[in-house]
């Protein structure tokens, strides 16, 4: 079997949503956000974000050569892939910026959130399903290897989750951390076969409402 590389190049690891203006940030503002917050599709595939928590939405792509979208602004839009990683995983950013308005001082603050999109090849010979997942503070996900054989599964950050079993085809993720409310925290789960093959998949953990 020959050996699937797989790289993930995710580049904002914290801070999905960040508020910025002239003045001090109000917290109580809520933060935009998009949903889903994560997806993974093949070439020719698409997904729907939706964007809440703000108003007069723009769509925006961290690399044009890996897909469109179908609107650049509204509260929806449709993320359609033009790219196949081959034997890796690409990441693309999805990113939407917005305006808040603080009634009581008549001012404006522009507020921005990205979703993840990992592309994946049909022809990987070993993959993880799901290759994405969105969790909070304490939520549970099961993940299952196919192709190869006599698994062995790692976690990049042990601090955020815990896995239920690090050998078999399947292991269950477990998050143990709650960022922030302007945080987002990623995990990489990957499993390695007895020949060397490798995959991965992406954990997202976002904030835990009260």
């Amino acid at each position: 079997m020959r050996k699937m590389l797989l790289s993930i190049c995710v580049t904002a690891i914290m801070a999905a949503v960040i508020m910025t203006s002239g003045c001090d940030t109000d917290s109580s503002y809520a933060p935009v956000k998009i949903t889903p917050s994560s997806a993974t599709i093949v070439r020719m595939g698409s997904v729907e974000f939706t964007a809440s928590g703000g108003y007069d939405y723009t769509w925006d792509l961290e690399d044009d050569s890996l897909g469109i979208l179908s609107d650049v602004t509204g509260e929806k839009t449709r993320y359609t892939s033009l790219y196949d990683p081959g034997a890796s995983i690409k990441i693309q950013v999805v990113k939407v910026t917005s305006t808040i308005e603080d009634a009581s001082t008549s001012s404006a603050y522009t507020a921005t959130a990205e979703a993840y999109v990992s592309h994946i090849s049909t022809e990987q010979l070993m993959y993880i399903t799901p290759a994405t997942a969105t969790v909070k503070a304490g939520d549970k996900v099961d993940f299952t290897v196919s192709g190869g054989s006599s698994y062995t599964w790692y976690l990049q950050d042990d601090s955020y989750g815990i896995l239920s079993t690090t050998n078999g085809s399947s292991t269950t993720y477990t998050s143990l951390v709650s960022p922030d409310e302007s945080q987002v925290f990623l995990q990489v789960l990957t499993v390695v076969s007895s020949s060397g093959d490798t995959a991965t998949a992406l954990i997202t953990h976002e904030w835990q409402y009260n």
